[in-house]
């Protein structure tokens, strides 16, 4: 049997536990996982596949992270994204994928963390960056990311909280945020993640700059796979952020407009004081507790918006 047939049964079985009940009683699991362990060739995602086809979307998991943290180098990344986009559509875009100890009230009410992976563009450069943040933090906490090689993209202490906000932020980086598996710590508490993105096309820059003449409409250009993608958790925000001279918000942000062509249309009222403005495309899925947030910036200066 070529690989390229087992990689087309193992969607169909996808498809099919999309509708099914989360996991079976452990004798009918046994029985399903025994039929189903020659299905599959003997590859690093075989028991993610097996796990699917027994419905226990929490073991497949776990089992593809424990292929992703040898290292993406044994699967290619067209392989294991599939079944990552599949666990987190079939999760409630990734909030089932973590088995929460005691009662709901145990950890509703505890701090919401959200990883934010950033790809920012102006004139001059791209560069990328991490933060998290924590809403209802008490106190700063000590904070690690870390990949399956040991590389460390994001440590130390978070900010004093302000009205329970906290944060920390990562230095920047021209390159990008391998996809892959990490171990994020926060204070005691460990959360292995899967990052990557969610959309099922090929990758694509989400927003682009016209290099025409300065004029008030068709600077910027957004990406056709913004609304070609159909995944079930790829829920896009598209926003323009006005900023001042000191980069802070000169205005509440506005949700973007797209033109036929898919150029976005400028807002029709700029602030005073602004000198920046940004457009902004951004998806958020969870991994349990921890909401994982895209978010590609194109930022330009105001006087590029202008007509002579």
């Amino acid at each position: 049997m070529r690989f390229f047939s087992t990689k087309a049964m193992v969607f169909s079985l996808l498809l099919a536990a999309s509708v099914c009940r989360p996991a079976l009683a452990s004798d009918q699991v046994q029985t399903d996982s025994t039929a189903a362990s020659g299905w599959f060739m003997p590859t690093p995602l075989q028991r993610v596949y097996q796990a699917l086809a027994d419905h226990n979307m929490l073991l497949a998991w776990q089992e593809l992270q424990l292929v992703l943290q040898q290292g993406t180098e044994q699967v290619a990344p067209d392989l294991w994204q599939p079944v990552f986009r599949q666990l987190i559509n079939q999760s409630d875009c990734g909030r089932r994928l973590t088995e929460y100890p005691g009662t709901l009230s145990d950890w509703v009410d505890q701090p919401r963390i959200s990883l934010s992976i950033q790809d920012k563009v102006n004139l001059s450069q791209r560069v990328y960056q991490l933060k998290l943040s924590i809403d209802g933090a008490g106190h700063a906490m000590e904070v690690s990311l870390t990949d399956s090689r040991g590389n460390q993209w994001l440590s130390g202490a978070t900010s004093t909280p302000e009205a329970g906000y906290s944060e920390l932020e990562s230095r920047e980086w021209f390159q990008s945020v391998p996809d892959g598996y990490y171990q994020l710590n926060i204070g005691e508490k460990h959360y292995p993640l899967i990052l990557t993105s969610l959309q099922e096309t090929a990758r694509a820059p989400a927003i682009e700059l016209q290099q025409t003449a300065k004029n008030t409409a068709g600077v910027f250009v957004f990406s056709p796979d913004l609304s070609a993608d159909r995944n079930a958790c790829h829920r896009l925000r598209l926003q323009w952020q006005w900023f001042d001279s000191d980069y802070q918000l000169a205005a509440p942000a506005e949700t973007i407009t797209l033109d036929a062509k898919g150029h976005g249309v400028p807002p029709r009222d700029r602030p005073d004081n602004a000198n920046w403005l940004s457009a902004v495309v951004a998806d958020s899925y969870f991994q349990g507790a921890i909401k994982i947030e895209n978010v590609h910036r194109l930022t330009v200066p105001v006087r590029y918006m202008l007509t002579d």
